[in-house]
């Protein structure tokens, strides 16, 4: 069986599974396979001193876009955790919108790695990086990679 990545679908995957997202607002624009476009309105409780987006959101909203990307690449919830990411912050987010956009590149058993792009609401790239996700695998799982 394979997942159904209609919108709705995973507007409430993202809600059951993470709601540290939803707590933030983040909310899924597009998912397909191994992809997610990831929706996170500016809040001026995200702020930072200087009444930018904080650094630490963003890193958040790219962490919530390549956890819904790798989720995307299993015909039925898989457990798995984020090992590191690396980000570099290229230009800062003042208002508006931010969008976390992820692709898997590398999938195996048990290891991922992802790439992600933080962008504006002008589409300029915000920030950009690398993440590592371990997969958790038990040996009677029936999960397997679409």
């Amino acid at each position: 069986m394979e997942w159904d990545f209609s919108d709705d679908i995973w507007k409430k995957r993202l809600d059951v599974y993470s709601p540290y997202a939803t707590y933030l607002g983040a909310k899924t624009v597009m998912v397909k396979k191994g992809y997610a476009l990831i929706e996170l309105p500016f809040n001026n409780n995200f702020k930072q001193l200087k009444g930018l987006m904080h650094g630490g959101c963003i890193a958040s909203l790219a962490d919530i876009a390549m956890s819904t990307a790798m989720g995307s690449c299993f015909n039925e919830p898989v457990d798995f955790v984020t090992l590191e990411y690396k980000i570099n912050y290229i230009s800062p987010i003042v208002g508006g919108k931010a969008l976390g956009e992820a692709q898997v590149i590398f999938l195996r058993k048990r290891i991922a790695f992802l790439e992600f792009r933080i962008l504006n609401e002008k589409n300029e790239i915000s920030a950009s990086g690398m993440g590592t996700f371990f997969i958790r695998v038990k040996e009677k799982e029936s999960a397997k990679i679409l």
